[in-house]
């Protein structure tokens, strides 16, 4: 039969930390012992550098535990006593008028309806060529250098070099192929001019074919995006970048490889100064301009359904990645705190698809996420384990 012993004389741990604003905070822990009848605990040992006491006898069993948080306004010397009239009962001899005890939350704000700003349309422009004037990472190498070592932990990297033909060929093609690491996705250039797009589950040796180009040289240029890193399993050493070789029978590197770093990371204060032209002279990858009217602050949502792939800023503020072609998300989210009353500004980074003057994007009052569309599909509800190809 058990009953109720006085609690033991142990003495509580206390775990403090400190808040930025240099005040302490601390958690008491008290421990409320039911023991055999007639046995008192005797300390066995006691590890005083995890502040753990093992008692005899085991029967003894935990049958309350009690935190108390302290800041720097509480009473730091808090106690919890036993009344030996009520068995098991335990009282605080923390003061009701304890300004932490008593504190009181703020209301729930109202929530504010979401807002439609209508469609935006880009009007200027900046090619890849002016961008990477103004890149805050650049080097010369030998070889092509990852991510890492230019000290650049995501966004882009250009690589260009010069090729010589070396083949006297009367063919209109010309095949190269990449060898070695290409993480994680990548846009080929030939002469400043986009011929496709290299992805990660090819990495390897790649062959492409691209049409010959007019000259006995020509540019070589390869924009690699980093799209994430794996942290588990083998690969978590997961090195970004490109560093491999680049064959043809028909062609070879002359002199040493250009890199460009385009880090886009949390806003786009490094290309603030991006040279503008109007918009219908750039080819994708480039970044386009445009700039909308708001009027009522509220949240809202992106639609992008005539871009293809790429990064979107507004006034400045990195709000996300796009790719509707992909999904399942087909909105990003835009929270009211980054827009101003009258005039801001969208950027974008696009690297697939062309945009000219009738290309526009919309910021619509409702989200999607893609759910609805996976649900309703009559694909998922036959089989939810269907390939994403067959879902609306």
């Amino acid at each position: 039969m058990l009953t109720s012993a006085p609690l033991p004389s142990l003495q509580p741990s206390k775990l403090c930390w400190r808040s930025s604003q240099s005040h302490s905070a601390c958690i008491w822990l008290r421990v409320a012992l039911t023991l055999d009848s007639g046995m008192e605990p005797i300390p066995r040992h006691t590890d005083h550098s995890r502040r753990v006491t093992t008692m005899t006898p085991p029967s003894a069993r935990v049958v309350a535990i009690i935190l108390t948080s302290t800041w720097p306004s509480a009473i730091p010397s808090q106690r919890i006593r036993h009344n030996p009239t009520h068995t098991g009962q335990l009282h605080s001899d923390v003061s009701p008028s304890n300004s932490v005890m008593n504190a009181t939350l703020p209301p729930v704000p109202e929530l504010q309806p979401a807002q439609a700003y209508g469609s935006v349309k880009f009007t200027e422009e900046c090619s890849l060529i002016d961008a990477r004037r103004v890149a805050p990472v650049r080097a010369t190498s030998d070889d092509p250098l990852p991510f890492g070592m230019m000290r650049q932990a995501y966004g882009f990297m250009l690589y260009e070099t010069m090729m010589k033909v070396t083949a006297n060929s009367f063919s209109d093609s010309l095949t190269l192929t990449i060898n070695g690491m290409l993480h994680d996705r990548s846009v080929l250039l030939i002469n400043d001019v986009r011929q496709g797009t290299l992805k990660r589950q090819d990495s390897g040796a790649q062959a492409i074919h691209v049409p010959m180009p007019s000259g006995p040289h020509f540019k070589l240029s390869i924009l690699v995006e980093n799209q994430g890193r794996i942290n588990y399993g083998g690969q978590i050493g997961d090195l970004k970048g490109f560093t491999g070789t680049v064959t043809s029978p028909s062609a070879a590197p002359i002199g040493n490889w250009s890199l460009w770093g385009i880090p886009l990371n949390d806003n786009m204060e490094p290309f603030a100064d991006l040279p503008k032209t109007p918009i219908g002279v750039a080819s994708s990858p480039a970044f386009y301009f445009g700039s909308f009217e708001v009027g009522t602050i509220g949240d809202s949502f992106l639609y992008t359904p005539t871009l293809g792939k790429g990064q979107v800023f507004i006034n400045g503020f990195n709000l996300g990645r796009y790719w509707p072609v992909a999904g399942p998300q087909k909105a990003l989210y835009v929270p009211q705190t980054i827009l101003l009353k009258g005039t801001n500004t969208i950027s974008i980074f696009e690297l697939d698809n062309p945009v000219d003057a009738n290309t526009e994007v919309m910021l619509k009052d409702v989200p999607d996420v893609g759910v609805e569309s996976r649900m309703e599909s009559s694909d998922f509800r036959r089989d939810p384990l269907s390939s994403p190809t067959n879902i609306v």
